[in-house]
């Protein structure tokens, strides 16, 4: 259901990890990812504890929105903090341009709010570094991939060399 309120045409998510999943519309076609702060957060409170959140990434990178979940935080103040605004302003933001902007926390809910922000932050970084380390990995698979084949390529060639009636056997030196 919170992943609904993120992405309204999500029809079904899958899990990567405890805390990432990818969000699927009703042809198995990626919409984007939905980002959970807990375990990465779990050490941030607020003033009554920690604000578990969702956040989802489309697949452009950008912020299209976030769910707090239930928490400990008292009713009247913590619904100061969502009058706010506070989840809207990272809205539309790509990931990496959200966590530099400057968010100020709400007055007379500066604990909850400073959670929230450094809870958004957190997670959101980590992502960032998550998505980083994918591709880099796929970049060495790619590249192991191609060594790999080079080398059959190179041995296949050093065999040909070898048979005596063979195209490339004036090459056997």
């Amino acid at each position: 259901e919170e992943i609904k309120i993120i992405f309204p045409n999500a029809s079904s998510y899958q899990k990567l990890s405890q805390n990432r999943a990818i969000v699927l519309d009703e042809k198995s076609q990626k919409l984007g990812e939905a980002l959970h702060t807990l375990p990465d957060c779990k050490d941030l409170k607020g003033f009554a504890g920690n604000i578990p959140m969702i956040i989802g990434i489309d697949s452009n990178d950008k912020i299209t929105g976030i769910v707090t979940q239930k928490n400990s935080e008292t009713p009247p103040f913590f619904q100061k903090v969502i009058d706010s605004g506070i989840l809207d302003k990272w809205k539309n933001l790509v990931a990496s341009e959200a966590i530099n902007i400057k968010v100020d926390a709400v007055t007379g809910a500066t604990m909850s709010s400073s959670c929230i922000i450094k809870s958004f932050k957190t997670r959101v970084s980590n992502h960032i570094d998550e998505v980083k380390k994918e591709k880099e990995l796929l970049i060495k698979k790619y590249w192991d991939w191609a060594y790999e084949a080079l080398a059959w390529f190179f041995l296949a060639l050093s065999i040909l060399a070898y048979l005596p009636k063979s195209a490339v056997a004036k090459y056997r030196k």
